[in-house]
């Protein structure tokens, strides 16, 4: 059984204790620091017993023909990552469960002094697909803020995030899969660690803007 409480707890931990490193460090230290954190949770990713033991899945692909998966596809369209009915797989950078059909779906983001607003968008479209297996989606997005580039800063920042929920669900249409639980963490932290939160879940319609976790 894999404990939700301690997943999104994990979570939470980074977004909240992650410190500025600057342009050092990109989404692979995310993705080993959850990946150690998820093996302490649910147990290690042990190679040498049975398949069915590995209850931990990097880049898990929504759909493979080689192991019988069809869940959702998406083609890159006019720059936009759209579901469709002929495409290709997505890809979630952890599934916990059995692989066949996971019962949670996360997606890590980290940017530099910058905003990916396709990035995301993509990823909650993949998250809240109902095509898709998920009863728990989660999504962490660190994002770092420098004071003395404030030039390079998106001047519409709050505006950007609150456009992202709207975006994913006129991108799904009758594909949203209503009421899923989930969790959606876009964290800025600055050159001093001084950090702002912004969150949404499955019971709020858009994201709200806190500054403590």
């Amino acid at each position: 059984m894999l404990d939700n409480e301690e997943i999104l707890s994990a979570l939470f931990d980074m977004s909240r204790r992650i410190c500025y490193h600057g342009p050092m460090m990109n989404e692979r230290y995310l993705h080993h620091h959850l990946s150690f954190k998820l093996q302490q949770i649910i147990g290690g990713l042990d190679l040498f017993k049975d398949a069915s033991t590995i209850k931990i899945h990097p880049e898990w692909p929504t759909c493979k023909k080689s192991t019988n998966l069809s869940y959702g596809k998406y083609r890159k369209i006019g720059g936009e990552y759209l579901p469709v009915a002929d495409g290709s797989a997505g890809f979630i950078d952890f599934a916990l469960g059995n692989y066949n059909k996971p019962e949670i779906g996360i997606e890590l983001t980290f940017k530099v002094h910058g905003f990916s607003r396709e990035e995301l968008v993509y990823d909650f479209v993949k998250l809240l697909d109902s095509r898709n297996p998920f009863t728990y989606a989660y999504s962490l997005n660190i994002i770092y803020h420098d004071k003395q580039a404030e030039k390079g800063r998106l001047g519409n920042f709050e505006d950007t995030i609150s456009n992202l929920m709207i975006e994913t669900k006129l991108r799904l249409g009758d594909l949203l899969k209503e009421g899923r639980y989930h969790f959606f963490i876009i964290t800025e932290v600055d050159t001093d660690n001084k950090r702002q939160h912004w969150l949404k879940n499955h019971s709020m319609s858009n994201f709200k803007k806190i500054i403590t976790l």
